[in-house]
Formats: structure tokens, sequence, C-alpha cells
């Protein structure tokens, strides 16, 4: 027995670190081409953060401990979790009763890092009100009508296949069809959909559909959370807020509303932002592992996910959560920078500097230098001619550009330039002005 005891503890003592990796720590990476940079501006730090993200515990591939390992090796200063509270397709091979699970996977995963691990949620229903994240959540149970077992309902149970089929196409408004069989009390019967994990997935978020999602907002409002309209679809670019989203603006209860998911900006989301004072989100919105979804030779989508820059006053998930109810973000979308002018200009001055200024003769040298991740296409708006570059001037990310303006009298000025990939308002782009 003393032989068998030792022997086991070797054993657990070897598997042990194999487990860490498998659901518990990640580790710190280092810096890459991937790795996410932009300068602190001169009054905020500067923090990189993707608000809506998804694991196997709603619709996600891979496991909360992927999604903090891929956050780490982007360089995010902060990410949230935010599943489906109603929509679990999962559910029947991952129950999990408890829909704070996710979060405190990767919270535990991220332990060892300088990662800030947000808590949040996806609400999810079907007409106008659409899905909504609320992060800074406290308890994301008090938010859903939740079973605390899978189990079939008997008025879903028939003796023909025919009958659990029109069930099940009149009750999904003809979105689901088939049927499957099971035993029940010693006897087979029909359940409606084609399989076990459908049946599930769809009775569960019916019953977390009958709570009022104005309820829910309300409750996540309570917990101190901060609520954002996510993909928000329009009928047309100039539409405005249907009822439930208008009303809840009103009532303080909605504060943001994303402007870039994946691979779509919302021209139309980014206008009713600056019209009705909501804080202005980008987000992966990742499903798939981030490469997949985001790879740096595809056509569709750059090598980065899109991000919400938040200035804060410290790195502090109490300060981040202040500066998001405040609306000092940016966006990063596609290599496309959108912010309100208060909040681009000074990211903007913070990014790209005159290096370098020096009369020649016959005008100046100017070496611009950018400290971002993001590449700036400049339009050349100083009126003066440069003597190599047409007036359109590429100062890549983290690179620098060197540019020669013709002068008759050569001195040191101020350069201005339109930053054409950076926007303050649909179709509108940022001015800069450097100093040298």
């Amino acid at each position: 027995m003393v032989r068998f005891i030792g022997v086991a503890i070797k054993v657990l003592v070897w598997i042990v670190p194999s487990l860490c990796l498998a659901h518990g720590m990640v580790s710190p990476h280092p810096v890459t081409s991937r790795t996410i940079v932009f300068p602190d501006t001169s009054t905020h730090k500067t923090l990189v953060a993707d608000l809506h993200t998804h694991s196997v515990f709603s619709d996600g591939h891979v496991w909360p401990t992927v999604r903090v390992a891929e956050a780490e090796r982007d360089g995010l200063d902060a990410f949230a979790v935010t599943e489906h509270l109603e929509y679990q397709p999962h559910i029947t091979d991952i129950p999990h009763p408890d829909r704070n699970r996710a979060w405190l996977e990767a919270k535990r995963a991220a332990a060892n890092l300088d990662l800030m691990v947000i808590p949040g949620v996806e609400i999810t229903r079907l007409g106008d009100p659409g899905h909504i994240n609320a992060v800074f959540i406290t308890d994301a149970n008090e938010l859903v009508a939740r079973q605390q077992e899978l189990r079939r309902q008997e008025e879903h149970m028939f003796d023909t296949r025919e009958d659990a089929e029109n069930f099940a196409i009149t009750e999904s408004n003809g979105a689901f069809r088939g049927a499957h069989q099971v035993e029940h009390q010693g006897r087979q019967v029909w359940m409606p959909f084609e399989d076990q994990a459908t049946y599930f997935t769809l009775v569960t978020f019916s019953y977390a559909d009958t709570r009022p999602p104005e309820e829910v907002l309300q409750t996540a409002n309570e917990q101190g959370a901060f609520l954002f309209w996510n993909h928000p679809e329009f009928d047309s670019v100039d539409a405005g807020l249907n009822a439930f989203h208008s009303t809840a603006i009103e009532a303080g209860l909605l504060h943001g509303i994303e402007i870039a998911n994946g691979n779509r900006y919302y021209q139309n989301a980014h206008r009713l932002a600056l019209e009705h004072d909501l804080a202005l989100i980008g987000v992966s919105d990742v499903h798939e592992l981030i490469d997949w979804d985001y790879r740096p030779e595809a056509a569709e989508n750059p090598g980065h996910r899109p991000v919400t820059l938040i200035f804060a006053d410290e790195k502090t998930p109490e300060s981040m959560r202040d500066a998001l109810f405040a609306r000092r973000t940016v966006v990063w979308w596609k290599d496309t920078l959108i912010g309100r002018p208060e909040h681009l200009l000074p990211l903007l001055q913070a990014s790209v500097e005159i290096a370098e200024m020096e009369p020649t003769s016959w005008g100046i040298r100017v070496l611009l230098r950018n400290h971002s991740s993001s590449r700036m296409t400049l339009r050349n708006d100083t009126g003066l001619q440069p003597s190599i570059h047409a007036q359109l001037i590429e100062l890549p990310a983290h690179g620098e550009t060197e540019v020669t303006f013709n002068m008759d009298e050569p001195a040191k000025v101020p350069l201005t330039f339109t930053v054409l990939n950076a926007l303050v308002a649909p179709n509108q782009p940022a001015e800069l002005t450097l100093h040298p």
C-alpha cells in the first residue's frame, strides 16, 4: 500500500502541470508582430480591450483558457468573456447552471498575467431588443431564468414522428424541422427537432426568454454594468433607433453601441452614437480561433482583431469602467481609427511625431515616426510640395517615413495632414497638425 501511494504521488507530480496547461494557467507571451500597441495620450493611459468574445460555454468553439492565451499574445490589456445567457448550443455536452463559469475559468487562467479579465454576458433576444452585452457584471445568474437541470418536457412527447415534427415546425415558425426518438418510462416516444442537442438548446432558450429584456437590463445596471448594443442592423443608413433601444437609452440603461464588429463597420450606428451620446465600441466577437478569424494574409480581415481603445486614468478594472461610462473610447478596425475628436486627436498626436526636421538647400527634410500599431495614411495639407512623395504619405505601423518638402526659404514649420484612415464622424477624416 505504501508503495502504491508513493507511485500515485509521483504520477500526480507529473500530471498536475499538464492539467494546469489544459485548464489553468497561461504563461506571459513575448511581444511579436501580432502585439497591439498604442501609446498613452498626454492625459490618459491607453488600454487595448476586446469586450465581446465567446467560448464553448455558449456558441464559441474553444475553451476559455484559449481566449486568455490569444488575448495575451495580442497584447490586450483587457478582454471580456461574454457568453450568450440564453443561447446555449453546447448545453447537452457542457451543462453549467452557473452562468459565471466561463469567466471563472478565464480568470483562473490569467492569474499570472497582466491581463484584466472582465465578467460579462450577451443578452440575447429575438426582435427589436436584439443582442446587448453587459460587462462589469457581478453575477450572471441574476440576469437569466435558468433550469437547474436538463429534462424533457412531457408535453413535448409524441407517439408519432409526424406529430413531433409538426410541433417543431409550428413552434419555430418553420426555422427548425425533424424529430428524434427517445425512451421514456419504458416506452419509445418522439421528441421535436432533429436531435437531443437541438431540443435542449431551444428549450433552454425558450425558458430563459420568458424574462422581459427590460427587466434584465435594469438588473444589469443595478450591478453597475456597462451595456452596449451588439452588431446593430438597420433597414437603411439613415434609420433611427427602434422604440426598445430609444427607451433604454433615455432611461440610462444602454450606454454604448458597436460601430465595428468583426468584418463590418456600421456607419449608421456611428452616426447614432454621436447623436445619442453613446460610447463607440469595436469588438472581435470571436467564436473560432482568433487566428482563423483574423489572418494577416486574409483578404477580408487584416491581421488584427477589432478592439476598443479605452482612455483611463490607470490600468485597473474600476478606472476602465469609469472611462467607458465617460465615453472615452476610440475604435481600431481594419487599420482605421474611429473616435470623437476629443479622444482621437490626442491619440494621433501621441502616435505620430516629427522625429527630425532639418533645412536643406532646396527645402526641409522631415522624418515622420509612428508609435502605434496602425499604419497612417496622411494627405499632405501643408501647402508645400513634396519633392519625391505624392500628396499621400504612407506611414507604416511602428515605422518611419522620410519626406522632403520644397521651400524657397527653408525653415522649420508646423505640418498639417488629413489622416485618411482616422474618422471623427462618418466619412469625415481627422486633421492632424504636427509641430517640430
